[in-house]
């Protein structure tokens, strides 16, 4: 019998980060041409809604990493999200953070929610 990940998603990971998070909205600026994808930032950003908690890197996470000081983590919700790994900003609280990585969290066949490591 398989573990039913989708309803470990949907019955707890979006509801505790729908309670505990803000909203926060993903910038992704294609390229205008999708012939020259070598050329991004040129097209119209779009804009995609989500929730999100911050938080921070723990001491061990720092340790061997670039994690730099003043780095933040935050906790997405895959709520609405089909793909924010080419996502370059993430907006809370009306602060703009660069996205240095998108790390999805699949224990099975699933992504239960995404960690996304942040810079201002």
């Amino acid at each position: 019998m398989a573990f039913n990940y989708q309803a470990l998603r949907d019955n707890t990971a979006i509801p505790l980060i729908n309670q505990f998070g803000d909203d926060a909205v993903l910038t992704l600026t294609p390229a205008a041409d999708p012939a020259t994808p070598w050329n991004p930032g040129s097209g119209t950003p779009v804009e995609t809604p989500a929730r999100a908690v911050q938080t921070q890197f723990t001491n061990a996470d720092r340790d061997g990493t670039l994690i730099q000081e003043g780095d933040v983590l935050f906790i997405v919700s895959t709520q609405g999200l089909t793909d924010i790994e080419l996502a370059e900003t993430l907006t809370s609280s009306g602060t703009v953070y660069q996205i240095i990585k998108v790390m999805p969290l699949k224990p099975g066949p699933i992504i239960m929610l995404y960690k996304v490591h942040c810079r201002k």
